[in-house]
């Protein structure tokens, strides 16, 4: 198998000279980053520490460190300031909205109904009564939606994890986790709008999602003694408890760590705070 990654590398075939060679070298990359996966032998249980890049990950731990000091926690800091919870949430909303068709699409290959009707559904109603997903429209039914991905729907099949990866600004992941990010990236539609639409979308994401994590790192970094640890076991039992689907339900723009009930008088259980 790994003759076979090398030469899908050394094979220049007609379409990486056509005008989506770009896309289809990326395409390449996060297929062999999947093959290897598979190939990678994990000598532990799924969830337990698997770091044999450790010195090369937590280099790029430290890259990341300093990105987040200089730009991203200030701005995420910024954006709770100035920006109130009502919309803050309104936000979270909208983002929560637009990931659905990924939802949709991973939880059909995994063939279960259930998630693959909520998600369609909660996409619909949102999209349309909810005007264009800012207002949670299915937080006043019982309709449950749990956040599926790429790399989940691997696990969900047996694939393993393989090594623990840092990734250069995106973070925590893994051999899997990494390759599931590439092909939810060609799964998502909208990524295929134009720049002026993809471009504010992943910012926007970028800046809510550190602000939702804001009160975590700060804890981790006032009692962690390694940090780098902390986070790596917390993104692997994480990951274990979403392939398990013991975690990962979307409520709104909200996202919990564990099973919620939609119907909740319009409260969200992720940071313990209600909604406005």
């Amino acid at each position: 198998m790994v003759a076979a990654i090398v030469g899908m590398f050394m094979k220049e075939s007609a379409i990486s000279k056509a005008p989506l060679g770009q896309l289809w070298r990326m395409s390449r990359m996060g297929l062999a980053a999947l093959m290897l996966s598979a190939c990678a032998a994990n000598p532990t249980p799924e969830g337990d520490v698997y770091d044999p890049l450790e010195p090369v990950n937590r280099v790029i731990f430290r890259f990341n460190e300093g990105v987040d000091t200089v730009l991203l926690r200030p701005v995420a800091r910024g954006y709770t300031y100035i920006v109130p919870k009502y919309g803050r949430q309104r936000v979270s909303n909208v983002l929560s909205n637009l990931r659905m068709p990924v939802v949709f699409v991973n939880s059909v290959f995994q063939l279960d109904p259930q998630n693959s009707f909520s998600a369609l559904w909660s996409f619909l109603l949102n999209s349309t009564v909810g005007v264009f997903g800012i207002f949670d429209v299915t937080g006043a039914t019982d309709l449950v939606v749990r956040d599926e991905d790429f790399d989940q729907s691997l696990g969900h099949y047996g694939w393993g994890a393989g090594p623990y990866l840092a990734l250069p600004i995106l973070g925590p992941s893994s051999t899997r986790g990494a390759a599931g990010t590439l092909v939810d990236w060609f799964t998502d539609p909208f990524n295929y709008l134009d720049n002026d639409i993809v471009i504010p979308r992943t910012i926007a994401s970028a800046i809510d999602t550190r602000a939702n994590v804001l009160p975590t790192t700060d804890e981790i970094y006032r009692t962690s003694i390694d940090p780098y640890a902390t986070i790596r076991s917390g993104y692997l039992q994480r990951r274990v408890a979403l392939v398990e689907n013991r975690a990962g339900r979307i409520n709104g723009g909200a996202r919990t760590t564990g099973p919620i009930n939609l119907k909740t008088s319009g409260t969200s259980e992720t940071n313990g705070e209600a909604k406005e």
